[in-house]
């Protein structure tokens, strides 16, 4: 039986992915690189209407956080269930690597976000915005 598939006879990983060849898996990968540009290129051009920024770099951050965690967790629980599993091991690796990448592109975002005086007020008038108050 294939080693992905099911890990130590018990658990299936399937429902996240295959395995790390899946093209759910490489498409998923992909998608993380793509968003990790966008949310840089986003922090580097913080102009324009604050109501009309933030909900944007909202959306980028919760598909990022959202397919992190998705990657992540199969990465983590194919660690754990074989401590000897090499490719999982590079997989966590080269995962930890890109999400370094967000390092710069959050703190840019973040010091725009503290330096806004009217955030309460966007907060307010943007459900989105209100449901992370």
């Amino acid at each position: 039986m294939d080693k992905e598939k099911v890990l130590n006879g018990e658990w299936s990983l399937a429902e996240l992915y295959a395995g790390s060849e899946d093209p759910r898996f490489t498409a998923d990968v992909t998608e993380m690189d793509r968003l990790i540009t966008r949310m840089d290129e986003q922090s580097k051009d913080l102009t324009g209407e604050p109501k009309e920024l933030l909900p944007r770099l909202l959306e980028t951050q919760e598909q990022m956080t959202e397919l992190i965690g998705k990657l992540m967790l199969y990465v983590s629980l194919r660690q754990s269930a074989c401590t000897t599993d090499a490719k999982a091991s590079s997989l966590m690796d080269q995962l930890s690597a890109k999400l370094s990448r967000t390092a710069a592109p959050l703190t840019r975002i973040r010091q725009y976000v503290a330096g806004l005086n009217n955030l309460e007020e966007l907060i307010a008038a943007d459900p989105l915005l209100t449901d992370y108050a």
